[in-house]
């Protein structure tokens, strides 16, 4: 039969659930209420036996009551806004609030130095929740704790008093871009692809001409892709960001501003010349018209579209078309 004593001034008392065992594992608050245990903090030792008959006593086992610091339920880190900033943080949630005269002091490490500490804490908020107080690299951190009660340290060597929380930062902003030029000659259907990556997404692009003194925003129509378009002629200027507010940057830690050139064809879409000849005789069909075509964009065996009619608007298929240059030639026809 297991009993205790508290400070050997009053009388030996069964320890609860502990009869017949070799062995008892418990807490201060199995033995007493949670009031009476907090008030022998760094007061009264509690003593232990096995309760003694007359041929047999049992050496007394000495325990210093120690009150448990509040235990770490959980950390929610906070990352960094943007990749290799230090703006990061965490959020510690304990198991309950501090009692009065009761102070933690958190200290953090990572494993290059001793990061930060977070001193003479007296008050969690309602939720029994803190946040560090001071910006943080994303690294892995060592988080301790020492606690006092009463000017007396408390317990702080149970598994839930320390912690490993892992600060992050989003991978870097980056982005590319691909121009379509414009297809006819001071035209407007030009336009500019920009893909996104990095960050947390939300991205907003600007984009200016060269010579004009404002940018335009455009949030993306999806998650990763944009297309401007509507595009003239010219060199323009695009920058981007993400929902934080993240760049892109270059290896001097500047802001990438990519700029695109959209072109155009070099000349409008031209007739070049025209020459008609004439059939050799009455009602014969060995007339033909030869037109050279220029300017434009040419299809990619610099070929150009072309379409015969007749003045009653039938599409005519007597024609051939050679290049170097381009010329279409309508033979076969009378007057």
């Amino acid at each position: 039969k297991w009993e205790y004593n508290v400070g050997l001034d009053g009388p030996w008392l069964p320890v609860p659930n502990a009869e017949g065992k070799d062995h008892i594992v418990f807490k201060g608050y199995d033995l007493m209420s949670k009031e009476k245990f907090n008030a022998l903090h760094g007061k009264k030792n509690i003593f232990f036996r096995i309760a003694p008959c007359p041929t047999f006593q049992t050496e007394l086992v000495t325990v210093t009551p120690k009150l448990s610091a509040p235990k770490i339920v959980s950390i929610t880190p906070i990352p960094n806004l943007c990749h290799n900033t230090t703006d990061g943080s965490m959020r510690i949630h304990f198991d309950r609030a501090l009692y009065p005269n009761e102070s933690l002091h958190l200290s953090l490490a990572d494993n290059i130095k001793s990061a930060d500490s977070f001193p003479n804490i007296t008050e969690l908020s309602h939720d029994n929740t803190i946040q560090w107080p001071s910006n943080l690299a994303p690294l892995e951190y060592n988080l301790n704790m020492i606690g006092k009660y009463n000017g007396v340290p408390t317990y702080t060597d149970g598994q839930q008093h320390a912690f490993i929380p892992t600060i992050i930062s989003p991978p870097p902003v980056s982005f590319a871009s691909t121009p379509k030029h414009v297809n006819c000659f001071e035209g407007n259907d030009g336009y500019i692809t920009v893909t996104a990556t990095g960050g947390v997404g939300n991205y907003v692009l600007s984009y200016k001409k060269d010579k004009d003194s404002e940018y335009q925003q455009h949030a993306f129509s999806s998650a990763n892709t944009h297309v401007i378009q509507g595009l003239t002629k010219g060199t323009y200027k695009i920058r981007l960001r993400d929902g934080n507010g993240c760049i892109m940057r270059d290896k001097k830690d500047k802001e990438v501003i990519r700029e695109v050139v959209i072109g155009q064809p070099a000349a409008p879409v031209a007739i070049d010349y025209i020459r008609t000849t004439d059939p050799l005789a009455f009602e014969y069909t060995d007339g033909s018209i030869n037109v050279a075509i220029k300017g434009g964009t040419p299809f990619p065996n610099k070929h150009y579209s072309v379409v015969w009619t007749n003045s009653e608007g039938k599409v005519l298929s007597t024609v051939t078309n050679t290049t170097n240059p381009f010329v279409s030639t309508l033979h076969s026809i009378g007057k």
